[in-house]
């Protein structure tokens, strides 16, 4: 009877054992996420539990509809490194070109304002983040079966994984076929997954904000920033993916406003990356040199010269030609404030024809005023009429005789000079 006894209870032993087995990845896992761990081989703490929840988001009905209204009124233009959606002839938005300094690097932006300048919004392209997998950080990420592993995973689904996926372990009633069956669906290798992708969502996102998901609809990453206290605006920062880099665009839009969360919507919906070339500049400056003299001096005008410059933003010439040409029509007023604003901080000048409007530096402003009269002064010196005296000699060497006395009066010795004239 004993051994019968001995035998079932070593049975049961063995079984709950080996049924506890594919449990204890998950317990570990929830270890290291609820309370930290530290050993040889992983070393983590998450300080801020906000961190593990991802998830995903799509356009609602309602916002779906807004982006239909006054949809002809937008066109997507690329701008450097980005295609955005500009505002053409549109009732309510008006694009102001900006220049912001993102990291010590001048990147293009605009503002919106309506009519009246009231502020509605303001995007701008910010930073690029490579993504790194860190291998080296914890011994074990580079295990062999877990490596090998982890590097079949493609950068394009980590890149929406930091967004979308929410890595907080299940919790549930305990015992309950629902919780067990949950649990049984994670792994080991998920697990580290888990682990190996929270050390890159913290490096991207960083520890300021106050939410983050995945937009399906454009594909993009987005980090809802921490606002200032009683402020209207809010500050959000998008992420689109390409080839081991994130590329970054900050949108400030006015939360207490439908025309500002309106601009947030169409900007997070069009938004999409696209290289910058040098050579679009050209091509996009030649299709303004295409519209009408009245589309030209319009705020259609404005969105192409501003596209075409956000590709050449160093090139001085661009700037003033931009200027001058705005200045043609005094609907640009607005506009023609911040390039006068950012040209006098970068060149030294506005640029301006408008005597009223320009503004320069000293040194720029003699070095103007020197070209403009040697400018005048060859224009004159062409202009004149050079009248020599009639002089009249009866044979060829009267006339070299009259050169030779010339000659002696100004105080040349041809003598001496050993130079002789030879007459034929």
């Amino acid at each position: 009877m004993k051994t019968l006894i001995f035998i079932i209870s070593f049975l049961l032993l063995v079984i709950l054992t080996l049924g506890s087995v594919p449990f204890v990845p998950y317990i570990f896992y929830k270890k290291i996420i609820d309370e930290g761990y530290q050993s040889r081989f992983i070393a983590i703490k998450i300080e801020k539990k906000e961190l593990l929840k991802g998830k995903e988001k799509k356009f609602r009905k309602i916002e779906e509809k807004k982006l239909e209204y006054n949809k002809s009124k937008w066109e997507k233009f690329h701008l450097k490194n980005f295609i955005v959606p500009f505002p053409i002839f549109h009732p309510i938005y008006n694009l102001i070109p900006v220049v912001v300094k993102e990291k010590k690097v001048n990147q293009p932006g605009a503002k919106f304002v309506n009519n009246k300048g009231v502020f509605f919004g303001q995007f701008s392209l910010g930073e690029v983040i490579p993504l790194n997998r860190p291998f080296k950080k914890q011994e074990l990420y580079r295990l062999p079966i877990f490596k090998n592993y982890l590097l079949k995973i493609s950068d394009k689904k980590i890149a929406k994984d930091i967004f979308s996926e929410d890595i907080n372990p299940f919790r549930g009633k305990a015992f309950s076929l629902n919780t067990i069956n949950k649990i049984l669906e994670g792994n080991m290798y998920k697990y580290v997954y888990n682990l190996f992708m929270l050390e890159i969502r913290k490096e991207i996102i960083g520890n300021k904000f106050e939410d983050f998901y995945y937009n399906k609809n454009s594909k993009i990453g987005v980090v809802v920033l921490p606002k200032k206290e009683d402020s209207r605006i809010r500050r959000v920062k998008v992420f689109t993916f390409n080839r081991g880099q994130f590329h970054t665009v900050y949108i400030n839009y006015d939360e207490k406003t439908n025309e500002g969360k309106n601009l947030k919507l169409r900007i997070v919906d069009a938004l999409r990356y696209k290289p910058t070339n040098e050579k679009m500049a050209k091509v996009i400056y030649k299709k303004f040199k295409d519209l009408t003299f009245r589309d030209q001096i319009s705020s259609k005008g404005t969105v192409y010269l501003f596209s075409a410059w956000s590709h050449l933003l160093k090139n001085k010439g661009f700037v003033r030609e931009m200027i001058q040409f705005l200045e043609r029509s005094k609907r640009n007023n607005l506009v023609l404030q911040e390039l006068y604003r950012y040209s006098f901080k970068e060149f030294g000048t506005t640029f301006s024809r408008r005597e009223e409007f320009l503004k320069e530096t000293q040194m720029l402003k003699l070095k103007r005023k020197m070209e403009k009269e040697e400018s005048e002064f060859i224009k004159r010196e062409k202009e004149r009429k050079v009248i020599l005296p009639e002089e009249k000699f009866v044979n060829k060497e009267e006339k070299i005789q009259n050169y030779l006395e010339e000659a002696k009066n100004e105080g040349s010795d041809l003598d001496e000079e050993d130079e002789s004239l030879i007459v034929e």
